[in-house]
């Protein structure tokens, strides 16, 4: 197994709250993926998505499903600071650990938005897998600037570490 981090970050022009909102509804989700995954949830897990990450209801465990590869995707939700960040979290036939904090922080004129991963990928193909998830992260984050309002050359600037080469022998 090799282990990668991920930033992937971008400058909004609006409030805080703006941006939470965008990044915590689950439909906006399902467009950040288009047209390269198809994001879908169960409206249980929606409805337990929207509670734990509006009201801190505590943490959630809710599934989505990738398609077309047919991948189902378990996550724990939890709510770490109200309308400033949550994490989730997975293990999965594409990453064997998956650890996703979603972190806003409050600027002059706006807000920074992160996505920091910390991904675990099979050794075989695993810097194909870590390049195609950037690639993914930093589309999300020009899909939500098509929403929200941003300054130019702010938008999915991003950094992709490996973190443990794999072992040889």
């Amino acid at each position: 197994m090799t282990s990668w981090s991920l930033r992937v970050w971008s400058r909004f022009l609006c409030p805080p709250a703006d941006v939470w909102a965008l990044k915590t509804d689950p439909e906006a989700l399902r467009h950040e993926f288009a047209p390269f995954l198809a994001f879908r949830m169960s409206d249980a897990d929606r409805t337990q998505m929207i509670n734990c990450l509006s009201d801190r209801r505590g943490p959630a465990e809710v599934e989505a499903m990738l398609l077309p590869m047919g991948v189902r995707w378990p996550m724990m939700l939890q709510l770490i600071t109200p309308g400033a960040h949550y994490r989730d979290s997975s293990k999965n036939r594409i990453y064997t650990d998956w650890v996703h904090d979603h972190v806003l922080s409050p600027a002059s004129d706006g807000c920074l938005y992160l996505d920091e991963v910390r991904f675990r990928t099979p050794s075989y193909g695993g810097a194909a897998l870590a390049s195609l998830t950037q690639r993914l992260l930093k589309h999300r984050h020009r899909v939500a600037a098509q929403w929200l309002p941003c300054e130019d050359g702010t938008v999915g600037i991003s950094v992709l570490r490996l973190d443990s080469p794999p072992r040889v022998g």
